[in-house]
């Protein structure tokens, strides 16, 4: 019976792997309606052609020295601030383990900002936001908790990236236009092996949490380090291994709780509310 369940476990793991397809945008294809324009391959976006033939494209091919990304801005015909761009996947939810991808926010005016959205696969409920409100020159490497209660209601999510625009005729304080670059986005899951193992070597509670967790390392990782950073990468907390930890200062939010042996190192997302 052991011996079934394991198997069982193994066939499970292996057809619920999936890939991010086209995660670095480097395959675009030509889309010949009316005037033509590049859509990269495995992405949806809300690029179109209007009745006239006219191409409006919001996401667009960024390139640098090393290679593209996709641009995605809040522009309609080229007009800034008119329509907020869209850039879409579904990937499978099955045994995902984290999502982390390369952002920028190159651009912001007033009421526009950079937007990370996670939703269920009909699109009806979001399950995860996240906004970047500031502006930067270079790439960040940021990476999105995911919650083991989404496969309650759901069985793929659509990743969204979008940049948020509009136009008010009446208040002109209300428009806002960006610029949001994505690169190397990319969906780990836990992989069939010879022995299904833990996702984490350790285990803390509750997570939630508003204030104490306390933190139990597994028999193969004898921990002696804890650092916990902000989504985007900021370390906020360092210290020795312990078993419990007061979190009442921290900020609400998600988090990346490590833990550090001398041998290697595990993660987790932490929710603080």
């Amino acid at each position: 019976m052991k011996s079934l369940i394991l198997l069982l476990s193994l066939m499970l793991a292996q057809n619920s792997i999936g890939q991010v397809n086209n995660p670095s945008f480097d395959d675009w294809e030509v889309i010949h309606i009316g005037q033509p324009y590049e859509n990269p391959i495995g992405w949806t976006t809300n690029n179109m052609t209007d009745d006239f033939g006219f191409a409006s494209t919001p996401v667009d091919k960024g390139a640098n020295e090393n290679d593209f990304y996709a641009r995605v801005s809040s522009s309609a015909h080229g007009i800034d601030a008119t329509l907020s761009g869209e850039l879409s996947q579904m990937i499978a939810l099955a045994n995902l383990v984290k999502i982390e991808f390369d952002a920028q926010c190159d651009s912001l005016f007033q009421t526009g900002r950079c937007v990370v959205t996670i939703l269920n696969r009909s699109g009806d409920e979001v399950l995860y936001v996240d906004t970047i409100s500031t502006m930067s020159d270079s790439f960040s490497r940021y990476l999105l908790p995911v919650d083991a209660e989404w496969e309650e209601t759901t069985d793929s999510i659509r990743l969204q990236f979008t940049a948020v625009g509009g136009f008010d005729q009446w208040d002109e304080m209300e428009d806002g236009y960006s610029i949001f670059l994505i690169d190397n986005v990319s969906a780990e899951y836990i992989t069939a092996s010879e022995e299904v193992t833990p996702l984490h070597d350790f285990s803390f509670f509750p997570n939630p949490t508003s204030g104490w967790i306390h933190l139990f390392s597994q028999e193969q990782m004898v921990a002696t380090q804890i650092e916990i950073a902000s989504l985007n990468g900021q370390i906020v907390f360092s210290g020795p291994f312990v078993n419990s930890l007061n979190l009442e200062w921290l900020t609400t939010g998600a988090y990346v709780l490590k833990l550090f042996s001398v041998s290697r190192t595990s993660n987790s997302i932490l929710i603080k509310n």
